[in-house]
């Protein structure tokens, strides 16, 4: 990863992967909890917390997205406000039934 995620903020922004195990997923793939911040947190002081995390580390979860981890509109946002209103916004990953 391109920089470190300070542990506590995993903790805190776990609660929004609530169907996984937080413990594995801090280890395992800590920004599947960033990006679901990302795509969740809409109170100023989730949002506050949320912008205080690296950019480096925001921009990596939006490159390594997985399938479900953002909608159109987070996916949109996000983009926009890391790398400027003149972004190039890759298409969103998708699942598929057959994948090559």
């Amino acid at each position: 990863m391109s920089a470190h995620i300070n542990q506590s903020t995993l903790e805190h922004f776990a609660h929004y992967v609530w169907w996984e195990d937080s413990n594995e997923l801090m280890r395992s793939n800590p920004l599947r909890i960033i990006a679901s911040a990302m795509r969740y947190a809409n109170s100023p002081k989730e949002y506050a917390l949320l912008c205080k995390i690296d950019k480096g580390v925001l921009q990596e979860a939006l490159k390594k997205a997985q399938a479900g981890w953002f909608d159109e509109k987070s996916w949109h946002y996000w983009h926009i406000m890391l790398y400027g209103e003149n972004a190039i916004i890759p298409t969103l990953p998708k699942r598929s039934f057959l994948q090559s």
